[in-house]
């Protein structure tokens, strides 16, 4: 397979999730040879297709594949914190943060995302840390915070303004 015929081929299926047509989209990536199904563009298709049908979860373990090899790229150690946390797996969620905190303690949405899944779990006391944290480290994600619907119920709603 050229490169421009593989890259034609995750367009076309880019476009079928679009359309929300991910039967498709999974027929063209199956299509592929066994090497360029393994790639990191193919991987992030099939991440795609999981989200977008409603399993997270499932994306998540593929994002966790793609860490092994792609170990310094921390947007996606975070993708894979809040796909767990987006299934409701906080628990998975802090667990993986944990493992890959030495690499992603730096931004405050490393820390946004923990304290979001402590709020999951109610669990106050380290949830306002994470946060306290997170603002620290970026005093632009305070208003984010304010306005984040995983904050309701530990914290209360805030009154409409």
């Amino acid at each position: 397979m050229t490169k421009e015929s593989f890259i034609q081929a995750c367009d076309k299926a880019e476009g079928y999730i679009e359309l929300g047509l991910f039967e498709d989209a999974l027929n063209i990536l199956e299509d592929l040879p066994t090497q360029a199904k393994v790639s990191k563009e193919v991987i992030i298709l099939h991440m795609t297709i999981l989200v977008k049908s409603g399993q997270p979860l499932k994306a998540s373990y593929l994002g966790e594949n793609l860490c092994f090899g792609d170990s310094d790229n921390v947007g996606l150690m975070l993708e894979v914190g809040q796909l767990k946390h987006d299934a409701g797996e906080f628990t998975d969620a802090i667990k993986w943060l944990k493992s890959v905190e030495p690499k992603c303690q730096h931004t405050g949405h490393f820390h946004l995302l923990r304290a979001r899944c402590h709020a999951g779990l109610g669990d106050r006391e380290a949830c306002s840390l994470a946060l306290r944290e997170a603002h620290r480290i970026n005093p632009d994600l305070r208003m984010k915070s304010l306005e984040d619907p995983a904050f309701d119920l530990i914290f209360g709603k805030p009154p409409p303004l």
